[in-house]
C-alpha cells in the first residue's frame, strides 16, 4: 500500500490499522474520524488504501455507531467477535432457567406454595381462571387440585359458581375405547377418572368448538334414550327426565353417569358430577 501514501498519510494509516487491531469498534470508528480530520491532505490516499483492504476482506465498511451517518470502517475479525458476543448476550437473555427455579415459579403461579395459597370463596374465580381448559380426573378437582390452592376449600363454593352461571364443567377430549373379550368396543374410564375441565360458561361454545372430533361413541340403550330426550326437549330436571325416558331412578342415574363419562351430557351444577365421581 506504500505507493499510494506519502509519509504523513502512511503514518496516519499505520496508526489507524493499529487502532483497528487493538481497540473496540467504537474506538475504531472514532479514531478514523479523528485521523481524517488531522490529515485532511491524505484523505484521498487513505480512502484508496481502505478500499484496497476492503477488497482483500481485511476490513468492512458500514454504520457501526448509532446516530453517526459518516462512512465507518472496522476490522473483519473484530466485527466477527462483536457479533459473536452480541449473539451470546442475546441468547443468555432467553436462556432457560434451572428446573428447580421453573418449578418454584409454577408453585407460586398456581398458588400451590404455602405462602401463595389463596383463601375464601372470592378467590375461587382466580384459581379457575388459571386452570381454565385444563382437564383432570373428575374426582381430583375437589380432593387434590382446588384444596391445594385454596385454604379451607368447601364444595359449596364451586356449586355457587356453577349455579350463578359463571362456571361450567365439560369433557373436552373424546373418550378412548378398548376391545373387550368379545371383540366389541367398550369405554374403560369410570366417571371418577373421566377428564373434566372447568371453564367459564360464556366461553363454553369456544372450548367445545376446539375439542377434537371423534367417531360416534357406542352407548347403552338407556343412555341413548336419555340423550334422545335431551336432544328433543332440551335441559330437563331429574324427575322430568325420568318420566320422559321412562326410567327408574337408579337406571337414570346410571344412564346420566354414562353420558357424563362420554362427554355427551352435563349439568348446571357440580353436585351431580361430584356424586358420580364419588361412586365406586
Amino acid at each position: 500500500m506504500g505507493r499510494f501514501l506519502d509519509a504523513d498519510a502512511r503514518a496516519a494509516f499505520k496508526h489507524a490499522i493499529e487502532t483497528i487491531e487493538n481497540a473496540s469498534a467504537v474506538e475504531v470508528v472514532v479514531a478514523m474520524r479523528r485521523q481524517s480530520a488531522s490529515y485532511r491532505h491524505a484523505n484521498v490516499a487513505i480512502a484508496a488504501a481502505l478500499a484496497a483492504l476492503e477488497s482483500e476482506g481485511a476490513i468492512l465498511k458500514g454504520r457501526f455507531l448509532a446516530g453517526v451517518n459518516d462512512e465507518q470502517w472496522c476490522d473483519r475479525r473484530l466485527l466477527a467477535r462483536i457479533h459473536h458476543y452480541t449473539v451470546r448476550r442475546l441468547r443468555s437473555e432467553i436462556e432457560p432457567v434451572a428446573a428447580r427455579d421453573f418449578l418454584r415459579f409454577l408453585f407460586a403461579w398456581q398458588h400451590v406454595a404455602e405462602e401463595t395459597r389463596l383463601e375464601g370463596p372470592d378467590a375461587l374465580p382466580v384459581i379457575l381462571s388459571a386452570l381454565e381448559g385444563f382437564e383432570a380426573p373428575a374426582r381430583a378437582w375437589e380432593t387434590e387440585i382446588l384444596p391445594a390452592r385454596l385454604k379451607g376449600y368447601q364444595a359449596s363454593w364451586l356449586d355457587s359458581q356453577c349455579l350463578a352461571g359463571r362456571t361450567s364443567w365439560a369433557r373436552l377430549t373424546p373418550p378412548t375405547t378398548a376391545a373387550n373379550g368379545n371383540g366389541r368396543t367398550r369405554h374403560v374410564s369410570p366417571v371418577g377418572a373421566t377428564p373434566i375441565a372447568l371453564i367459564e360458561r360464556r366461553r363454553a361454545p369456544l372450548w367445545m368448538a376446539l375439542a377434537p372430533v371423534s367417531g360416534e361413541a357406542p352407548i347403552s340403550g338407556r343412555a341413548q334414550a336419555v340423550l334422545d330426550c335431551l336432544n328433543a326437549r332440551g335441559a330437563l330436571f331429574f324427575e322430568e327426565l325420568a318420566e320422559a325416558a321412562r326410567l327408574l331412578r337408579h337406571e337414570l342415574e346410571e344412564a346420566l353417569a354414562e353420558l357424563a363419562a362420554l362427554g355427551l351430557a352435563a349439568s348446571d351444577s357440580f353436585s351431580g358430577l361430584r356424586f358420580w365421581a364419588s361412586t365406586p
